[in-house]
């Protein structure tokens, strides 16, 4: 048989009050503790509404019925809060105003937090032993009359920054990365986010807590941080025939990649990196980037990039950008950029004396400015198991279309050779711990180009490891995109995971001559773990698109191995 509910019966009395809206309170519990726990929040609820002096009189029990009187007494007020010794300055920075608590119920959890806000002001503007508390206190019949008595304590100034640990990096770098330099009045609040600042960094791995030393009114800041392994270079290099030699062409194909990352040059947190690729004939990409945090000691972060992609004889784009970004909170940064993109087409064998229409690949030239914002509150940078990242990049410019001599202008007619050009990409993901060993990772990329007269070599790029997966490097054009991404992983170890994926996008191809879109997709599954020398990743995948046909056949297999050092 099943245990026997216990009835609760309240008894309510004490002064009449919109807020006590039943004399009789009935509900029915498990167990005599849980009614006795009920009993105990109403009196609570009743405190923080003002009832002081509400309390339970008797309880009784019979057989299956608990009896409870509860007392609630009078309801107090503020006669007046006065502001004591605390200054104008600080009481206005917290928003505190004296009329705010005249004539209003009295309410210990509003005291708590206007003494809790005076606290945080106070530590994090030099006085970290600061103590308030309310003086003066008078109570006659319901009204209660008080003042603030505030003691500021010894004032403290940040001195200096100590690694504790075998992380290699300048103190100098850490001072102007998390903002704290000597002389400056003590910050609980910058301190309580060093280790989540900290976190972000690649190449540190926390090990404690900060800690913090008082002594002869200035604070020494204690940092337990060890070396992560984050620079890296990895490459392969392959040789096959090639199919488009000629007498005057190498007759051997050279591929590969070549991965090159230095994530903290000269132990100050500068950033080099360099990628090559060449997976198809003719067809070399390279990126090279260069990060330079805190310029001239200040939160200002500089980035540098130059990215150059050649598609066969087709065209060449080279991409130059130049951003400048400050971190705007503990997660987030924002910056501008300005960027110059150019695009030429190749080869000498075009008969254009031949063309009725503009061919789909010409010569341009944008040159935009932007904006860039970026939040990551990821638990880990390499392993994250919960959290987000988001980026964000808008960009407007002028977008130059550069006459070809061989073309006949009347080809040009009603096309603006100098337009207004606007791109949007984003970049989402979110991590799902289900359970200890359990992720779920949801993203969201998406991109356009606003322009009327697009052409082929402006287009993104989608396809091959890090976007569609199932599909070659770089398959297909896109003015606009989404590519959605579900995908599941579980923890074999700490850095080692199997997972499963799905990704499904949309694409519209939109050009000056072509119109068309698809819905492309693709599935499969890999493991990725990490070696004493690196992270090795594999991916098998299939994928299904308007020219490729789902099947095992037509499946890719997609792997790379990065090592640290």
């Amino acid at each position: 048989m099943g245990q026997k509910k216990i009835i609760l019966s309240i008894h309510i009395k004490g002064q009449e009050n919109a807020l006590i809206s039943k004399k009789n309170i009935i509900n029915e519990f498990k167990d005599s503790l849980s009614a006795i726990t009920s009993i105990k929040n109403l009196i609570l609820d009743y405190h923080k509404k003002g009832f002081l002096l509400s309390g339970a009189e008797g309880i009784l029990k019979t057989h299956d019925t608990l009896y409870a009187y509860v007392n609630v007494g009078k309801q107090f007020h503020w006669a007046n809060l006065h502001k004591g010794n605390v200054s104008e300055e600080m009481l206005s920075t917290i928003g505190f105003r004296e009329k705010i608590y005249k004539e209003k119920i009295f309410s210990y959890q509003q005291v708590e937090k206007l003494e809790r806000d005076i606290l945080n002001h106070s530590e994090n503007n030099g006085y970290p032993f600061a103590t308030i508390k309310l003086d003066s206190i008078n109570i006659q019949q319901d009204k209660i009359n008080a003042s603030l008595l505030y003691d500021s304590g010894l004032p403290f100034v940040f001195d200096s920054i100590s690694i504790i640990g075998t992380a290699r990096v300048r103190p100098k770098f850490l001072a102007s990365y998390l903002r704290i330099f000597t002389g400056q009045p003590y910050d609980q609040e910058k301190v309580n986010n060093i280790d989540i600042i900290l976190k972000q960094l690649p190449f540190l791995k926390i090990t404690a807590p900060v800690d913090v030393i008082f002594k002869n009114e200035k604070a020494y800041i204690l940092i337990y941080a060890d070396n992560k392994k984050s620079n890296q270079f990895d490459g392969i290099i392959g040789f096959a025939p090639n199919q488009l030699s000629s007498k005057t062409v190498s007759k051997l194909l050279i591929t590969g990649e070549v991965n090159f990352q230095m994530k903290n040059l000269f132990t100050s947190g500068k950033t080099f990196s360099l990628v090559w690729k060449q997976v198809r004939p003719q067809s070399p990409l390279l990126n090279v980037q260069y990060i330079h945090p805190n310029l001239f000691r200040t939160p200002l972060e500089v980035d540098v990039q130059l990215n150059l992609l050649k598609q066969d004889s087709s065209f060449l784009n080279v991409f130059r950008k130049a951003a400048l970004s400050e971190r705007i909170s503990r997660n987030q940064k924002a910056g501008i950029n300005i960027a110059l993109q150019t695009s030429s087409p190749l080869g000498s064998n075009v008969k254009y004396d031949t063309i009725k229409i503009l061919p789909n690949v010409l010569n341009t030239k944008y040159l935009s400015y932007g904006l860039q914002y970026n939040l990551n509150s990821l638990n880990d940078i390499l392993y994250p198991s919960k959290g987000w990242d988001l980026q964000i990049q808008g960009s407007i410019g002028t977008k130059t279309i550069i006459k070809n001599s061989f073309i006949s202008d009347q080809y040009y007619d009603g096309i603006s050779l100098n337009s207004v050009q606007s791109v949007f990409k984003s970049d989402l993901k979110k991590y799902c711990l289900l359970r200890k060993r359990s992720v779920i990772l949801l993203r969201l990329q998406s991109a356009k180009i606003w322009n009327e007269n697009l052409f082929q070599n402006e287009l993104f790029r989608l396809g091959g490891l890090n976007s569609l997966r199932g599909f070659n490097e770089n398959t297909f054009y896109a003015s606009e995109y989404s590519l959605g991404t579900i995908e599941y992983r579980f923890f074999i170890d700490k850095d080692a995971y199997l997972y499963t994926f799905f990704d499904y996008a949309y694409y519209k191809y939109q050009t000056k001559n072509i119109s068309f879109s698809d819905k492309p997709f693709g599935t499969g599954l890999g493991i990725s773990f990490s070696t004493p020398n690196g992270i090795f990743n594999f991916v098998y995948a299939s994928g299904k698109s308007a020219q490729q046909t789902f099947g095992l056949n037509l499946s890719k297999i997609h792997f790379g191995y990065t090592s640290r050092f």
